[in-house]
């Protein structure tokens, strides 16, 4: 048993990521080393802190925490929060909490996962801005993008697709069914995504695109395939 409670330890200890239980007093009952790193203390010095005194500091319990000990105290139901919380540093991390309880389903202790967020957080923060940039220098150039994916026949507008087509930004975009250009047009624009589809060679044509109240309006379409991490060809 011994041997077995080592090797648990070890395996635990491996994990990245922060761990630690703590009781229904949030006092700490056991960690891993990376939440031992994390707390800058010793596993020995945190054992019976409440965990706010350590990582992640506060004045109490994280609000997600605390709902889950009340939750399974309350009713024997465990809610399994998932919540966000920044350090002063600027560092984002998410908590999982899991309760652990006896058979009769009263709370016991809760097993605390940190994940640290951070690159990811600034990378999904940079994507958002880059989009909001996108779509402004899409409107004062009036220009547009739209793609197509072959495999799921999916099709994305941008928000300047939209308003060139006088439609609602908030409405799916058109299947390949729905007429939207003069079926002169038409015909010449889907001879044209065949041909580059078949060929890789890209488009360039003028188009007569009908919008949403009828009225009709010029525009110059181009277009190229859009290729996979093998090499295949995706989509437009």
């Amino acid at each position: 048993i011994e041997q077995a409670q080592q090797e648990w330890m070890q395996s635990v200890d491996a994990v990245h990521h922060p761990m630690m239980v703590h009781d229904d007093r949030f006092r700490i009952l056991r960690c891993n080393r990376a939440y031992a790193v994390r707390a800058g203390r010793s596993y020995h010095d945190l054992i019976g802190r409440p965990y706010w005194e350590s990582f992640p500091k506060g004045t109490g319990p994280l609000p997600g925490c605390q709902a889950n000990v009340d939750a399974v105290v309350q009713n024997g139901r465990a809610t399994h929060p998932e919540e966000r919380f920044t350090l002063d540093t600027g560092e984002i991390f998410i908590s999982r909490a899991f309760a652990i309880r006896d058979p009769s389903h009263r709370f016991l202790k809760a097993l605390h996962i940190f994940e640290d967020v951070t690159e990811a957080s600034r990378k999904e923060e940079n994507l958002r801005r880059l989009a909001t940039e996108l779509t402004e220098a899409q409107r004062l150039a009036r220009i547009g993008n739209w793609e197509l994916e072959l495999g799921s026949g999916n099709i994305t507008w941008s928000e300047e697709i939209y308003r060139i087509f006088g439609r609602d930004p908030g409405s799916p975009a058109p299947g390949f069914g729905e007429r939207i250009f003069t079926q002169e047009s038409d015909a010449r624009l889907r001879n044209a995504m065949d041909e580059t589809l078949r060929t890789g060679a890209p488009y360039e044509l003028d188009a007569e695109l009908v919008r949403a109240d009828g009225s009709t309006r010029w525009i110059t379409a181009r277009g190229a395939v859009k290729h996979n991490l093998q090499g295949g060809v995706s989509g437009l």
